[in-house]
């Protein structure tokens, strides 16, 4: 499961945290449209968009953009 090193790689590093503020916006009309199907689907639309699941929802997308390259 690569998904899981992503996961792990983006919570720590420090230097995202001021960035993804200014992402937080965009991260929550993303989340709020296709994201909610799937997060319906695993029960989890209650973590949706709020502060800590935003770093997963990227570690996700990352995921996701890593699965459409290879």
């Amino acid at each position: 499961m690569h998904g899981e090193g992503v996961a792990h790689m983006a919570i720590p590093s420090g230097g995202r945290r001021p960035r993804l503020s200014g992402k937080v916006s965009l991260e929550t009309l993303h989340c709020t449209w296709p994201d909610r199907k799937r997060q319906k689907a695993s029960g989890q639309q209650t973590w949706g968009c709020s502060g800590e699941s935003i770093e997963m929802a990227l570690a996700k997308e990352r995921r996701e953009e890593l699965a459409a390259v290879y």
